[in-house]
């Protein structure tokens, strides 16, 4: 019988190496390195040394853990694995296990550059004393360098590069803690692409995956980016990337990026400068209960919700940008959390989600005054605008025009000249286009004021007319004609004076209240 056809029936009624061969290896390897056995560990009598005594424990479907559990890990010389994964003739005898190594130390460069693999390479609890290159490596499988360690590198120009790499599977990078920048620019990913902390056995605390930069800008990733409880920036004990340039780029950058579903950044995920900006991301955003110093999602969509979330505490001095970004659904807005410095020009939002899941009206109109003490504290008019086409989808229509009539009084309170008195004009008689009523307010007035003036008057009592209402209601307003007698009467004295103002003043406030009704002064 042939070798291919015997490990073909191997992983068939191997259930060991079948659940090895399907990903397991992350849950062999992290109870290895915490001293817990796994059958499916394999333990050499003595350290392999060459690529055929690697594939010797390979082929059989297990993880070849290094090393002594939680003691020092073995070493493997980088051009071991590079072996391994390029000399087609171990593809054979461990093609659908692949590499699978776990707490080793790489002795060298790892260089998979511009290779092509049609078989799994994992990686975990290794330690890399020099950043390994990725770039333009293919693969029809998944990577997994989870719980790998990466020390800090000679220069800053030293970084793990997963540059224009095509991974048909996922890339798995939970729990890794990398003092190198990783730089995976214009990467394709067909799966997930996982960056978060991870569980570890029994009481072992998680391991905390932390980064000292991260660069997904002008990529795919097909599936969802994991990235909770990740630590991203500020590389202290490394002084190769303390330099001020370093500092001043983003710690993530997934700008211009199209990702298929959620990203998310929350449960104490923290990072420095987030950029988001152009990117596509086709499920939600999270970044409840987050630190993140600056977020810019300037010209982003996201089609999902954005969850910003009760947890989220902005600092002073934090700010976030979605001028122009598309954002499908925004909830968990507390703006009295939300940073001073914010920048919403341009930016729309197809619904405030979960404001209003309470039916109490007290807690709707709380959350109105909050928003507008934020929105107060903006230098762009705008924001007002956008909030406010929110609340309209939420058929919230009342707390809208709230929203857009305090953002017409800020731009009032700023306004100089003859725009000053146009928008006090406004306000004083239709609320500027919101709160139409106070027109008929000022009509009722100028009705009561005219009548009782008439009634002094000496065409009062010769016409028979002791109120004198609808004759003042007749000469207020001009679309309206109630009697033709009212139009004959000439007004002797000081009060034929007052109806011309009256008249006047009524062509006004009906021109005012008909440009109201037709939304132009809004």
């Amino acid at each position: 019988m042939k070798p291919a056809l015997v490990l073909s029936l191997a992983l068939i009624f191997n259930p060991v190496a079948n659940a090895a061969s399907q990903g397991r290896s992350y849950d062999i390897c992290a109870a290895w390195v915490s001293g817990i056995a796994d059958p499916a560990c394999g333990q050499p009598k003595k350290p392999p040394a060459t690529a055929q005594d690697f594939a010797a424990i390979l082929s059989k479907g297990d993880v070849v853990c290094l090393g002594n559990g939680k003691q020092k890990p073995g070493t493997v010389r980088a051009s071991v694995i590079a072996e391994l994964v390029g000399d087609k003739k171990w593809h054979d005898a461990m093609h659908a296990h692949g590499v699978r190594l776990c707490n080793a130390s790489v002795e060298g460069s790892l260089d998979l550059s511009d290779q092509v693999l049609k078989i799994p390479l994992v990686l975990e609890f290794t330690t890399f004393n020099t950043p390994p290159n990725f770039d333009s490596m293919r693969t029809s499988r998944y990577v997994s360098l989870a719980g790998s360690t990466v020390s800090c590198p000679k220069s800053a120009k030293e970084k793990v590069l997963f540059t224009d790499a095509q991974i048909d599977g996922k890339l798995d990078l939970r729990g890794v803690q990398s003092v190198a920048e990783i730089d995976m620019g214009h990467i394709r990913v067909s799966g997930p692409l996982f960056m978060n902390s991870m569980p570890m056995p029994k009481n072992v605390p998680e391991r905390r995956a932390i980064f000292n930069r991260v660069v997904i800008s002008s990529s795919h990733i097909g599936e969802k980016i994991s990235l909770e409880g990740a630590s991203i920036g500020d590389p202290k004990d490394c002084p190769a990337l303390t330099d001020r340039e370093s500092e001043q780029r983003p710690s993530v950058d997934l700008a211009g990026s199209d990702v298929g579903a959620d990203v998310n950044m929350k449960d104490k995920f923290k990072a420095g400068f987030v950029k988001l900006q152009g990117a596509t991301i086709r499920g939600d955003l999270d970044i409840e209960d987050s630190a993140i110093d600056s977020l810019n999602l300037a010209e982003a969509t996201v089609k999902g919700t954005f969850t910003v979330g009760g947890g989220k505490d902005w600092k002073p001095g934090n700010s976030l940008s979605m001028h122009d970004a598309v954002l499908g659904e925004v909830h968990g807005v507390d703006p009295a959390k939300w940073p001073a410095t914010t920048s919403i020009a341009g930016a729309t939002f197809g619904r405030i989600g979960r404001l209003f899941a309470q039916s109490d009206a007290s807690e709707a109109q709380n959350f109105v005054d909050k928003l507008i003490s934020w929105l107060d504290k903006q230098d762009d008019t705008q924001a007002y605008v956008t909030f406010a086409m929110g609340l309209d989808r939420e058929g919230r229509y009342d707390e809208a025009n709230a929203v857009r009539f305090a953002g017409k009084q800020k731009e009032r309170c700023t306004a100089h000249g003859w725009r000053w008195w146009w928008l006090s004009f406004i306000l004083v008689t239709v609320g500027y286009g919101y709160y139409k009523a106070i027109a008929l307010l000022w009509c009722a007035l100028l009705v009561a004021v005219g009548a009782m003036l008439f009634r002094t008057t000496p065409e009062s009592r010769h016409k028979g007319m002791p109120y004198g209402i609808f004759y003042s209601v007749d000469m207020l307003l001009p679309i309206i004609r109630l009697r033709e007698m009212h139009y004959k009467i000439d007004i002797k004295g000081y009060a034929r004076y007052y109806f011309y103002f009256h008249k006047i003043v009524g062509w006004v406030l009906g021109s005012i209240l008909v440009a109201a009704l037709g939304g132009f002064l809004k």
